[in-house]
């Protein structure tokens, strides 16, 4: 059994890449069929809303804002997808070639539908996209294309890594703000920074040689450099690979990827310390006692 609750994946990375499967898949294609098997998957903003209203609508464009998945189709309603901890989707084209993302369980290459498989939208040429989810927390929500925009803004994101906003300055003032608020759990704040999660925020830390207990006040305008940089960075590698990859409940490594996440005992990449594995707010994480000392001042 996979320790759902500890990765809680998929992150950022993970949804990005179901952003550009259905991107391919689907784009531009109109949707002919939709079956639900589990009625709480679903919920509308108004009442007369319902899957069946996706039925013969086009899908002109998939947009990702932080985790969330917008599905803009050519009529209303619109589509949000949360995959929250759990969710998977896999896109099969007519010819049976897929193309799979998200949560691991269940197997990418598993026989679908699977009976995780909680909703199934068929398109005019013959492909299928299929929701999976082992805990039924994923999340379609069917709205009027007037309320996209609100309806993203009520979930309070902050901003993603990658953005051009979040400069040094703004991410000093953040910090400063959240006065002795640990590392890693406000790094998991969706209001604070949108997108990272457990596996993202271990790396970047690491690679900003920063220990997750450090007070958010207390870092030095180098340390807040690094950190800035470091966001960003590890999720431009991770994009690229489709995010991590978890099998038997470890993140396994792709191209040198995750670097400390899951590698507990294993050498530090960096300087060869044998990683160390403690729980902090509930959540497995990763650290170089080396090059992440608890009071600063790395050795490295």
């Amino acid at each position: 059994m996979l320790a759902l609750e500890e990765y809680g994946m998929p992150e950022l990375p993970e949804v990005e890449t179901v952003r550009r499967i259905l991107d391919r898949a689907a784009v531009g294609k109109r949707v002919v069929g939709v079956r639900c098997g589990r009625e709480r998957l679903v919920e509308a903003l108004e009442t007369d809303l319902t899957l069946d209203d996706l039925v013969g609508g086009r899908l002109d464009g998939v947009e990702r804002h932080a985790k969330y998945l917008v599905l803009r189709f050519d009529r209303d309603p619109q589509a949000v997808l949360h995959l929250r901890m759990t969710g998977q989707v896999a896109a099969v084209a007519p010819g049976g070639a897929r193309e799979v993302a998200g949560h691991p369980v269940p197997a990418y290459d598993a026989p679908l539908p699977a009976p995780t498989t909680h909703l199934t939208l068929d398109f005019a040429d013959g492909t299928t996209v299929y929701l999976q989810d082992p805990r039924h927390f994923a999340r379609l929500t069917l709205l009027p294309a007037t309320l996209v925009e609100p309806y993203i803004r009520e979930r309070n994101l902050g901003p993603e890594p990658p953005d051009p906003s979040l400069t040094v300055e703004r991410l000093a003032a953040m910090l400063a703000a959240r006065g002795r608020a640990k590392l890693k759990p406000l790094l998991l704040d969706q209001s604070f920074v949108a997108g990272l999660g457990n596996i993202y925020v271990d790396e970047a830390l690491h690679l900003a040689r920063l220990h997750p207990e450090r007070a958010a006040a207390g870092l030095a305008p180098p340390e807040i450099a690094r950190l800035h940089g470091a966001m960003p960075a590890v999720l431009a590698e991770a994009i690229p690979i489709g995010g991590a990859r978890i099998h038997h409940g470890k993140a396994t490594q792709v191209a040198g990827f995750p670097r400390v996440h899951a590698r507990r005992g294993e050498p530090c990449p960096t300087c060869g310390t044998p990683i160390v594995k403690y729980t902090l707010a509930g959540r497995g994480t990763y650290f170089c006692p080396q090059c992440q000392p608890p009071g600063g001042k790395s050795q490295v």
